[in-house]
């Protein structure tokens, strides 16, 4: 059943994804989470409410500040994803590349993303991340999204939910050098689905935005 529902997600986001202007954005970095101050994705959802009424939203994520602690680096993002919540994720990149989450820097809690799993392999979160998304998992290593923004081959799609909670799902998809350019919730009331409209990003090396904040020990 799972595997059927994953398919229909696939094959709809084909559908509605498709954009006879996609062209090749510029990369950053060969990550699939470029990780800098200022960085930014702005994802657009387009559904219809219950009078029928076709609306648009826009929703973002943004690196906001860093922050260096036990010799690692780590980045402050603000978003409405899953354990984010209203004041954001710390996260920082393990020697393979990797996402880690934290409190806050030097408080690691677990693996966040690992985009290097095997397909179908699941990893936990750690405590006090979500109480519906206690575990991701590699759904897809070359997934491909039609987004506004461009055409991205060889995505990764990372998930969870489900079994946590039966009617709570979320997943996003990673493009190499750009990040995430897709992402959707799933809930009793249905999925929504996010695809990526514009995008600000440099990678880890690039130099911080006039402007930005860091925080202490940096």
């Amino acid at each position: 059943m799972r595997i059927f529902r994953y398919l229909c997600v696939v094959t709809v986001l084909g559908i509605l994804g498709c954009s006879a202007d996609a062209v090749d954005p510029q990369s950053a970095g060969t990550s699939f989470f470029p990780l800098s101050v200022g960085n930014r994705w702005v994802f657009q959802s387009d559904r219809v409410d219950k009078a029928t009424i076709p609306t648009t939203q826009l929703d973002s994520l943004v690196v906001t500040s860093r922050a260096k602690a036990d010799g690692h680096t780590y980045y402050h993002i603000v978003g409405s994803w899953p354990g984010f919540n209203s004041g954001g994720l710390w996260v920082r990149r393990d020697s393979s590349g990797h996402l880690v989450w934290a409190q806050s820097p030097g408080t690691d809690m677990g693996m966040l993303f690992d985009f290097d799993a095997a397909v179908g392999q699941r990893w936990p979160l750690g405590g006090g991340f979500g109480d519906c998304l206690k575990s991701l998992q590699l759904l897809d290593d070359y997934a491909v999204v039609n987004a506004p923004y461009g055409r991205f081959d060889g995505v990764r799609q990372l998930g969870g939910g489900w079994i946590d909670c039966t009617d709570v799902g979320w997943s996003a998809d990673f493009a190499r050098g750009v990040g995430p350019v897709r992402w959707e919730s799933i809930t009793i009331a249905g999925p929504t689905s996010w695809l990526l409209v514009s995008a600000t990003i440099q990678d880890d090396a690039s130099p911080l935005p006039e402007g930005s904040r860091v925080v202490t020990g940096e």
